[in-house]
């Protein structure tokens, strides 16, 4: 009898083991993350997002329940050029870009009932519902870099890869924080992996336009997703004019086929606000005014107001300059990405390596800049932060330096196991963040008790400012998009100063939607003295009375200032953190929809007031 054919492509059955055991892995890292580490959603902008996903499952579009005083002002500077009115039950939000919170509201439109508000709840059970989302992304994601990786290099600089991203402690963050970070993840692996085609047929000889154009569609996804990725592609088109034929037709399509893309976008931001770009333009503030975006978003009174530009260029400098020194933390501490940067001295056999690889140099620098204008307030997990984006594929080129560095030592030449050693070395060292963390929060006191991202999220807390308003009234705060989120009303962020609140109530009050009250947390009862509560001028100076006003009693008491209004303080849980300055006892009888006292009872065991 003969031997029955060999075939090559067959798979072995340790091969079928050794991934279901990966996937079984992966599976529970995920479970780790979202069920035993997961504390809530933790960006501002992430939660911003997911109230307005919200409204639109609701049928309501893309509207807001956070209003910023300087939106507010620009929408009622248009309702007047066009004759119409500003509408706060429908209010319009250009700030964000789409593609997020559209990804975000159909598994929140799957999954309605984790919509309910419920103050036995410690954590929203529509966080989880964005975190796993996020975390679906991620996954996809590292089989979009597995698949470029392998496509550049090998297979083996391809699995690195894998464990590389998987091991990431920062990309798991990013899954809790609501952005859109691993969507534009996902976005930005398939954009490199078509741009990288279309550079390998050029070197083939071939037609690169067809690629190109699916990678400027993807770059089109991505700026959908986060408006600041536009940098990126201003880089992929640069590269695209120098390195692929016909010059200028690659870039030429490239570009016409993104401007289609984003276009819709554009469109809607031109009717809302009467701009292309909306409200998403004056976070350049963030990273070149004085008080940031913050202090801009909060003034009512713009009008009067201009961008200082002195010392523009230093202040780009300094901040590049930042960025280089926090590299390894906004990497991920994926150790192989900044190696990157010497791979650039080696000159790789391929032609179509060493070419694509001054294409993402020319992405990367281009996004730094973008960075450097609009800001990393957050650091490395700030909603700006793209850096994340590069790292798998510079890790890729740091991984192929050091698999010719190590075979030139011809250390592993007949050892598999030491041919293998560098990368089990970089894997571990990038893993040590996650190593880290997880025995610390596996033994934690209380590991399956869900504890609330707090400060300054509480929404066991949050929820009562539910009960206490009606859908028609406005709750002025310092986290307006927790209290939009978590309380399901209508929020303003705190204006600049007393002045522009009372011209903001006038002006709310004119469009039949009075303020309820003011609502503090640790935002601003944390703050620093000096330099944000006491100094004119500061964030919230003009707003030092209401944060270090008297320890009232955990009842409801009168306070002598503004007696005809917001006289009434309502104690709030965990110690003096959080209080809502109304203007009636919203807790006696005859308040609309009047909630239980709040008990120390309803919240986990945080400690002792004297703790």
């Amino acid at each position: 009898m003969s031997a029955a054919p060999h075939n090559p492509n067959a798979v072995s059955p340790a091969t079928l083991i050794s991934y279901g055991l990966f996937v079984v892995f992966l599976i529970a890292l995920s479970a780790f993350y979202l069920f035993v580490d997961f504390r809530g959603l933790t960006s501002k902008h992430g939660i911003d997002q997911a109230q307005i996903a919200r409204e639109m499952v609701r049928g309501n579009g893309l509207t807001t329940k956070f209003l910023r005083p300087f939106s507010l002002y620009q929408a009622n500077e248009q309702a007047d050029l066009i004759g119409g009115s500003v509408q706060i039950d429908n209010f319009q939000d250009t700030y964000h870009a789409p593609l997020g919170i559209i990804a975000n509201h159909i598994p929140l439109r799957m999954f309605q009932g984790t919509l309910e508000l419920d103050e036995e709840n410690t954590i929203y059970p529509a966080d989880r519902v964005i975190a796993g989302t996020s975390m679906v992304f991620l996954m996809l994601s590292i089989l979009v870099f597995y698949l470029l990786g392998s496509r550049i290099f090998d297979r083996k600089i391809g699995l690195v890869i894998v464990f590389l991203m998987v091991f990431c402690d920062l990309l798991w963050r990013f899954t809790h924080t609501g952005l859109p970070t691993m969507l534009m993840l996902l976005f930005f692996g398939l954009a490199l992996y078509f741009l990288y085609r279309a550079v390998e047929n050029q070197v083939l000889g071939l037609s690169p336009l067809g690629w190109a154009a699916l990678s400027s569609a993807m770059f089109g996804l991505l700026a959908l997703t986060h408006w600041i990725t536009i940098w990126i592609f201003i880089g992929a088109l640069a590269f695209a004019a120098l390195a692929l034929r016909p010059r200028g037709m690659a870039a030429a399509i490239m570009g016409l086929v993104f401007l289609l893309v984003i276009s819709p976008g554009l469109i809607r931001n031109f009717i809302v606000s009467g701009t292309i770009h909306g409200d998403a333009f004056y976070a350049i503030y963030n990273g070149l005014a004085d008080l940031g975006e913050s202090g801009t978003m909060r003034n009512f009174r713009p009008d009067s107001e201009t961008l200082d530009l002195r010392g523009f260029a230093g202040r780009i400098a300094i901040t590049s300059l930042d960025q280089f020194k926090q590299l390894i933390p906004y990497f991920g501490a994926i150790l192989a990405a900044p190696m990157f940067f010497i791979s650039l001295l080696h000159p790789f056999k391929r032609p179509e390596i060493s070419l694509f690889r001054w294409g993402i140099l020319g992405m990367w620098i281009c996004a730094v800049v973008g960075m450097s204008i609009f800001g990393l307030q957050d650091g490395e997990r700030d909603a700006n932060q793209i850096h994340i984006l590069f790292a798998p594929v510079m890790a890729a080129y740091g991984l192929a330096l050091l698999a010719v560095l190590w075979n030139r030592l011809g250390v592993g030449a007949n050892t598999p196991m030491l041919q293998n050693l560098p990368y089990i070395i970089l894997v571990f060292l990038s893993a040590v963040p996650l190593l880290a963390t997880m025995p610390r929060t596996l033994f934690r006191p209380g590991v399956f008790q869900d504890m609330p991202n707090y400060p300054p999220y509480l929404p066991q807390a949050i929820v009562y400012l539910n009960t206490w308003t009606s859908e028609r009234e406005v709750i002025v705060s310092d986290m307006p998009w927790g209290t939009a989120w978590y309380a399901d009303r209508t929020s303003s962020w705190l204006p600049r100063d007393m002045g522009q609140f009372d011209d903001m109530v006038e002006f709310l009050e004119a469009h039949r939607h009075p303020v309820a009250g003011i609502y503090f947390t640790p935002l601003t009862k944390n703050a620093r003295l000096t330099s944000q509560l006491v100094n004119p001028g500061s964030e919230f100076g003009d707003w030092g009375y209401w944060v270090l006003r008297p320890q009232f009693e955990r009842s409801v008491r009168r306070t002598p200032r503004r007696e005809d209004a917001f006289r009434f303080g309502v104690y709030m849980p965990m110690g003096m953190e959080m209080g809502f300055w109304s203007n009636f006892n919203r807790m006696e009888e005859g308040a609309p929809d009047e909630p239980e006292a709040i008990e120390d009872s309803i919240l986990p065991d945080f400690g002792s007031d004297d703790d």
